[in-house]
């Protein structure tokens, strides 16, 4: 199980290095949860972004990520045009719609990697449940 794992990761770095950083701004990837911890893990210092409201993202959220509520969209796209547009970007929400309209907003704006979580934090406390 953990060698898979390690595959499916060293396949995922490779993917993102082949295809993110020299490439025109409109990289956007979807990773199931289980891929998208273990490349959290992997880039410590990456932006991480969670685009819920102020009420959900304090019920709880993932470690180390800022809220940056894309309902607020103007507000939103002040606040991640601070963000370094060359370094990529984790993105997540509920369930997985508004991360999906923040990684094209960010994707417009001229990110070049946008890496959003597959399912959104439902599906992070789903295999967080199972690693219990």
């Amino acid at each position: 199980m953990i060698w898979r794992r390690n595959i499916a990761l060293i396949g995922l770095l490779l993917v993102i290095g082949i295809t993110g950083y020299a490439q025109s701004p409109d990289t956007i990837q979807t990773i199931p949860a289980a891929e998208f911890a273990s490349l959290i893990d992997s880039f410590p210092h990456a932006q991480r972004v969670d685009v819920r409201t102020k009420k959900e993202y304090q019920q709880g959220h993932i470690e180390g990520f800022t809220n940056r509520d894309v309902l607020r969209e103007k507000r939103f796209k002040r606040q991640v045009a601070k963000l370094d547009r060359n370094k990529p970007v984790f993105l997540y929400c509920r369930s997985g719609k508004r991360s999906h309209h923040a990684a094209q907003l960010l994707n417009e704006m001229g990110f070049v990697q946008v890496i959003e979580l597959d399912g959104g934090y439902l599906a992070w406390q789903e295999i967080r449940k199972e690693c219990l």
